[in-house]
């Protein structure tokens, strides 16, 4: 349930982010791992109450949604698509700082890694749960960059219709 819970506190900051009334339903594309996927599907009800979910698109492969804010939950990408009062430099920013927070988290962990003397006195399951959060912090790093890219490639069709 952890993992239900992340994804619809991720949506909930998202609409938040968006100013979109608690009230009105949003659409919600999902794109991760088929597992993942199944699971939600299963707990679609309580993310459609929870989360105030309208429309719910999984997706395991194919390109991602343009003109969407992006959240990373594990190997799960939320996607709101924007509306057109949404303001593209401030969720430009919201990631950059995003991004920020995980490459500080990323070199944290990474300095650990490289400590000759943490290495030689921690168990081996200390040192394989960091080696999967800097793995971790490393994907959700370039899902983020990826989201940047998105909303670039965005604003510019845009400019040219």
């Amino acid at each position: 349930m952890g993992f239900l819970t992340e994804v619809t506190r991720s949506i909930r900051n998202l609409r938040s982010e968006m100013n979109c009334p608690p009230a009105k339903e949003v659409k919600v594309i999902l794109f991760g791992a088929e597992a993942s996927l199944n699971f939600l599907r299963s707990q679609e009800p309580y993310l459609r109450l929870l989360a105030r979910a309208g429309q719910v698109e999984y997706l395991t492969d194919g390109e991602r949604p343009k003109g969407a804010i992006t959240a990373v939950v594990g190997d799960t990408e939320i996607y709101l698509p924007l509306g057109d009062n949404m303001n593209l430099q401030e969720e430009k920013a919201r990631l950059a700082k995003e991004v920020s927070k995980v490459e500080a988290e990323l070199a944290r962990v990474r300095k650990k890694l490289g400590n000759g003397e943490f290495l030689s006195k921690a168990k081996e399951e200390v040192i394989l749960r960091e080696r999967e959060k800097a793995a971790q912090c490393q994907e959700k790093i370039q899902a983020l960059y990826c989201s940047l890219e998105r909303i670039t490639e965005f604003e510019q069709s845009r400019g040219k219709a």
